[in-house]
């Protein structure tokens, strides 16, 4: 992806754009770095490699505590410091970096209390995601020997649960939502049923002109029909029609679904054509 879609340590890489070269039967990809995206830093801290056995025996909790707030706020500052040096002084390039510190703090259970959220403050003015950008966890203890030991991003698991926990589909939820909502909140003039047609399509099959062509037919459509029966201007009336109007495109019998399959094929048609004059002009 062009921007980081998650604070994982595969997203810290440059970001890209490719152009895509046609000549006749050649094609030729050339790759364009970005210099609008928002920065992201990713580091891994093992506290064993910074604070040894000894230390953890004889200092206090609240030493030790300072010493890992002193690891982490160094740490901060090297990267914010990294961060201005490697901006690309695009005005549209955000000064405020993505920082995510991944601290294995395994046999170190004093930091179970440790108050990450009081810590991240000093940042807040600095960094664009101070609240995710500390992430605290410990490894499991199990019998698994290290040779057979499979490795996990913790990062990536955190995801995966969440997604799994909220695996409904986007149009599933605002399906539901309309369905709820009070009359006050439903749409007005659009049906939902048909921008929920248009947005499946949009995200099944990537038909990025299905939204834009169905809001266009869906206006066209209620001109149409209100030039047809708004004959004064009553405007109580031409809320009811309008109303109506909705009523009868969101209905779900066969002339409904075809006018929804013909926009949509209408979007289709669109991309193609989109497609066909962008290959042209290469």
């Amino acid at each position: 992806s062009t921007v980081a879609t998650s604070l994982s340590e595969g997203e810290q890489l440059q970001k890209h754009a490719g152009i895509l070269h046609v000549y006749k039967k050649t094609f030729k990809m050339h790759r364009r770095p970005l210099q609008t995206v928002r920065q992201f830093y990713f580091v891994d801290i093992q506290l064993t490699d910074h604070i040894d056995e000894k230390a953890f025996k004889t200092l206090s909790n609240t030493k030790l505590e300072q010493k890992l707030d002193k690891l982490l706020t160094d740490t901060i500052n090297e990267l914010l410091m990294r961060a201005q040096n490697e901006h690309s002084g695009h005005p549209k390039q955000p000064r405020k970096p993505l920082i995510r510190l991944r601290v294995d703090y395994t046999g170190f259970d004093l930091f179970d209390s440790f108050n990450d959220i009081r810590f991240v403050q000093k940042f807040s003015d600095q960094v664009a995601n101070p609240k995710t950008m500390i992430n605290l966890y410990k490894k499991r203890e199990n019998n698994i020997s290290k040779s057979n030991e499979i490795k996990l991003d913790p990062d990536a698991i955190k995801v995966s649960n969440e997604q799994f926990q909220h695996a409904q589909r986007v149009e599933d939820s605002i399906q539901t939502y309309f369905e709820s909502t009070t009359e006050n909140n439903r749409l007005r003039l659009l049906d939902e049923k048909s921008m929920l047609a248009a947005l499946t399509e949009f995200i099944d099959k990537d038909e990025i002109y299905a939204l834009s062509t169905m809001v266009e037919a869906q206006i066209e459509q209620s001109q149409k029909f209100l030039s047809n029966n708004i004959h004064n201007d009553d405007v109580a009336f031409l809320e009811d029609e309008l109303k109506r109007f909705k009523t009868l495109q969101n209905a779900d019998d066969d002339e409904a679904i075809k006018r929804r399959k013909n926009v949509l094929i209408m979007a289709r048609q669109e991309r193609l054509k989109a497609s066909g004059d962008k290959s042209s002009d290469d």
